[in-house]
């Protein structure tokens, strides 16, 4: 019977584990399928530049702002009762996404899927390191962060498929069985836990709203600018706005009982030097998929599906070399590690800018140079900044790192999608994210290539500043320890994080 009782729990955790996985993939596969996607959608719609960026940005501006609230509703109202309401919201918006009749429905129903996402994404690991024995933690947690990756790495090449071959509204319903299918699973099967004492001062939602609003006020400004060419009242208005909200937003999280995001971790110098590289290289490098997806189809003219595969190098390698990351922190420090790879993905970044008006070729190996450069910094920063953390805090930090990086690769891309089009007149900036720019004047598609090269020589100029950050962060001595590693107990060793 005990026996009996043991397999019978180990079967609940599998279906715990595998539930999570397979709603983690739909969520990180929804960020990462419409990108290429865009200039279908726009031309159906026609679009203006403004409302095409909205399409783009909204749903990880809207999932990156909700993220901190919706981890700590967790907290308090119990995971399960959160997720399943994640799920449902997902789910149901994805298949009315597919119903839109206007753009500004896209854009609306993204924000709402987008809460659904943000649920997921602040409850799943929980879910895994509170359900799971610890034993099967580390293979459910790799499984999880596997997931993610799988999703980056098709999600381009997906969406181009669909796009090119059932429609664009696909990208949306294909989403719907099997969310369907995880809602009534995760109903039956995802366990019961009590949830935690609520209180009123618990779940700071004022913050949450002030990190809404200003974030989604700074991007709206930016989009405003690019869209006419001008910095006007109604965007110089909404950026002095969205930046007193930010500031609002900090004074508020210092003085607040229970923050959502702790700015006590910062008084360390390093650890704060060490997150600030990590926002930076955010910034650099989970750009240029975006960019060279609308690129490849605006100014080579590529279908959607040629264009997510022509990008392809850049997550492949990403996972390579973070698969690598047990094996390299053998070999050198994660301090080391940190700086080595911020400047592989300068590298990248800067023959990517060179190689534009080049062969496929050119721009295939610097976009893989980025990925590179990404997969050796990701995991040995994270390693970095979670050395630092007692078990109490871990996910803190983690859940800050990320938000902080989304913040960050939010606000690059809506800078350089404005580069990118700056050179372009106002009247006719709309053709290039309906990817119908190659159709007009050479002279046109002169200028887009020359925003381009300073879009993304700005983005190699935000990696450069995350390698000289990352040498900041960390003392001297930490950067020159190249060879075998060895293992230390204390807080110090970067490398104990991640094998």
């Amino acid at each position: 019977m005990i026996r009996r009782g043991a397999e019978k729990a180990g079967n609940g955790h599998e279906v715990t584990l595998w539930l999570v996985v397979i709603a983690t993939f739909l969520a990180s596969l929804s960020n990462n399928v419409l990108g290429v996607a865009v200039p279908v959608v726009v031309r159906h719609f026609h679009a203006d530049a403004f409302e095409a960026t909205l399409v783009l940005l909204v749903p990880s501006l809207t999932s990156t702002t909700t993220v901190l609230v919706l981890g700590r509703a967790g907290d308090l109202l119990g995971r399960r009762p959160n997720y399943i309401a994640g799920l449902t919201l997902f789910t149901i918006s994805s298949l009315l996404l597919g119903f839109s009749v206007n753009v500004w429905m896209v854009i609306l129903l993204q924000v709402v899927r987008s809460f659904g996402v943000a649920t997921l994404w602040a409850n799943s690991a929980a879910i895994l390191v509170e359900e799971l024995p610890s034993r099967r933690r580390q293979r459910g947690l790799g499984l999880y962060i596997a997931a993610v990756a799988v999703a980056q790495l098709i999600g381009p090449t997906l969406g181009g498929i669909v796009a090119d071959t059932i429609g664009w509204r696909w990208i949306f319903w294909i989403n719907v069985p099997a969310g369907a299918a995880c809602v009534l699973w995760s109903r039956r099967r995802l366990p019961r836990r009590p949830a935690g004492v609520i209180r009123r001062e618990s779940l700071d939602l004022p913050g949450g709203v002030l990190l809404l609003v200003g974030l989604s006020s700074v991007v709206v400004s930016i989009s405003l600018a690019e869209s006419f060419g001008t910095i006007g009242v109604a965007s110089a208005s909404a950026l002095a706005g969205g930046f007193a909200l930010l500031v609002a937003f900090v004074l508020r999280e210092s003085s607040v009982a229970t923050p959502l995001l702790d700015l006590s971790l910062f008084r360390d110098r390093a650890f704060s030097l060490a997150m600030l590289s990590g926002v930076l290289n955010a910034m650099a490098e989970w750009g240029p998929v975006i960019l060279m997806v609308l690129f490849f189809q605006a100014v080579r003219g590529l279908s959607p599906l040629r264009a997510g595969l022509t990008v392809v190098p850049l997550p492949v390698f990403t996972g390579v070399f973070s698969a690598l990351a047990g094996r390299l922190s053998r070999r050198a420090s994660g301090e080391a590690l940190s700086v080595l790879g911020s400047l592989v993905a300068t590298g990248g970044l800067v023959a990517l800018a060179l190689s534009l008006s080049g062969s496929y070729d050119v721009v295939e190996v610097a976009l893989g140079v980025v990925g590179a450069g990404s997969g050796i910094f990701m995991p040995a920063n994270t390693n970095v900044l979670l050395s630092r953390a007692s078990v109490s805090t871990t996910g803190l930090i983690n859940g800050t790192r990320l938000t902080l990086q989304n913040v960050g690769w939010v606000t690059s891309a809506a800078i350089a999608l404005t580069l990118a089009v700056a050179g372009l007149p106002v009247s006719i900036r709309h053709e290039f994210f309906a990817a119908s720019i190659g159709r007009l004047s050479p002279g046109y598609v002169e200028q887009l290539l020359n925003g381009y090269r300073i879009a993304v020589g700005l983005l190699a100029f935000f990696a450069f500043a995350g390698a000289l950050t990352a040498v900041a962060a960390q003392p001297a001595r930490a950067l020159r320890r190249i060879g075998p590693v060895t293992r230390a107990s204390g807080p110090d060793e970067a490398s104990t994080v991640l094998d």
